[in-house]
């Protein structure tokens, strides 16, 4: 299955970018949109686990984009006499984006998380031939190297 990327929208992208003091606010949530796409693509999980959370993604920032590219500066909505409240979305696009960081560490932890009980059990299974304990130091069995659980030179039948 072929995991599939939706890009995000690029007018909204030209108007985030038009609204903003450094003309690249819409481009930068491009870039970190297709960073974090590229991290769940990197994930040991499934294509179609892959393919929920990518489209979760594009969900979030997409949401984010819609806040950002209506979102005016201070500096250019008092002078110009617009109402500054009413173009103000800055605290909205603040806290959009601590909510997707928040869940997407959350997300990424629950993918490492059973790898990480796995090596240790792996390492654990290692030794219990040698009958050292796991994370011994360097040793020899049998007339073997056993690394103390970095390297798996045996493995426990």
């Amino acid at each position: 299955m072929e995991i599939s990327i939706r890009t995000l929208d690029p007018s909204l992208v030209h108007q985030a970018n038009m609204n903003s003091m450094g003309g690249k606010r819409g481009d930068l949530s491009v870039t970190s949109y297709e960073s974090y796409c590229e991290r769940v693509l990197s994930w040991p999980i499934s294509d179609e686990k892959k393919q929920k959370i990518v489209d979760q993604i594009y969900q979030k920032l997409s949401e984010q984009l819609r806040h950002e590219a209506r979102h005016v500066s201070v500096m250019v909505a008092g002078p110009s006499g617009y109402n500054p409240k009413k173009l103000d979305h800055s605290d909205m696009i603040l806290r959009l984006s601590a909510e997707f960081v928040e869940w997407f560490k959350d997300m990424e932890s629950q993918i490492q998380r059973p790898e990480s009980e796995d090596s240790k059990r792996a390492s654990a299974e290692d030794h219990r031939v040698c009958g050292q304990p796991a994370g011994a130091g360097p040793h020899r069995f049998l007339g073997r190297a056993c690394d103390g659980g970095q390297r798996q030179v045996h493995r426990a039948v």
